[in-house]
């Protein structure tokens, strides 16, 4: 199992949404019991949010996306699929990112 962060943008539609809402929401309580979502929120600005699934590969993940209320109602303007590597935070059974013994991450200079 791989985790994936999914990123949706929103730029209108909000009045409409909040009847969808109840629905989306049903739809992400299924998959958070299954174990395929994560975590999930919106943006405090509510232009977005953000959900962290785990599936098998990224084709799994999108399938997910395009099952989910949201954007079966159309009120999805864009939404990105990336892989996501954890390192701290999450439980256990999450796969997490090994560091090599040494490793020393160095920031850009700005």
């Amino acid at each position: 199992m791989s985790l994936f962060m999914v990123q949706y943008a929103y730029s209108v539609g909000g009045e409409e949404r909040q009847y969808v809402r109840p629905k989306h929401a049903g739809y992400l309580a299924s998959l958070e019991e299954s174990g395929a979502l994560v975590l999930s929120g919106p943006y405090a600005d509510g232009m977005g949010a953000v959900f962290l699934y785990r599936a098998v590969d990224r084709e799994a993940c999108e399938s997910l996306v395009r099952a989910d209320p949201f954007w079966q109602g159309g009120f999805v303007d864009e939404w990105s699929v990336r892989e996501f590597l954890v390192g701290f935070g999450l439980p256990d059974e999450t796969d997490r990112v090994v560091v090599p013994e040494g490793f020393v991450f160095e920031y850009p200079e700005t």
